[in-house]
C-alpha cells in the first residue's frame, strides 16, 4: 500500500476570497500585473480589474503584456499612464501614439510619464498632449 498524503484542512481559492480582500490585493499590483495575472480568470474578477485597476506602468512591460492589457481593460477608466522606449519596450510610445488617442481613449487620464523617449519619433504622443 502506497503512502497516503493528507487532505489539507482548508483550501481557499482566489474566488473565495471577500470583494474586500480582493479589492486589497489588487491595490498592491500595478494595472499591468494584475491584467496578465487575473484577466483570463472569469467575469468577476473582469470586473474587478475594470473597478479597481486604474495605475498602468508599462515601464518593464513586454509588447505582448500591453497587448493584451489594452484588450482586457477599459481604457476610459485609466487615471495614471507610464510609457517607455527602453530595452524592454522599444518603440512602445510611438506603437500607443499610432493606435490610441491621449484626448479621445483616455479621458479620465490624470498622470502620464513619458520615459526614455526617442526625440526624432516622440511628435506623434507630444502632439497629443494638450
Amino acid at each position: 500500500m502506497g503512502k497516503r498524503r493528507p487532505k489539507p484542512v482548508c483550501s481557499t481559492f482566489l474566488d473565495d476570497l471577500p470583494n474586500e480582500l480582493l479589492a486589497q490585493i489588487l491595490s498592491y499590483l500595478n494595472g499591468v500585473d494584475a491584467i496578465v495575472a487575473f484577466s483570463q480568470l472569469n467575469r468577476r474578477f473582469q470586473s474587478w480589474l475594470v473597478e479597481h485597476c486604474h495605475y498602468f506602468d508599462f515601464q518593464s512591460a513586454s509588447l505582448r503584456q500591453f497587448d493584451l492589457t489594452v484588450k482586457h481593460h477599459v481604457m476610459q477608466r485609466w487615471t495614471s499612464l507610464t510609457l517607455s522606449d527602453d530595452d524592454h519596450t522599444p518603440d512602445l510610445v510611438e506603437r500607443f501614439a499610432q493606435t490610441y488617442s491621449l484626448n479621445r481613449d483616455l479621458e479620465h487620464l490624470q498622470s502620464l510619464r513619458l520615459l526614455n523617449l526617442n526625440a526624432r519619433r516622440s511628435y506623434t504622443i507630444i502632439s497629443q498632449i494638450s
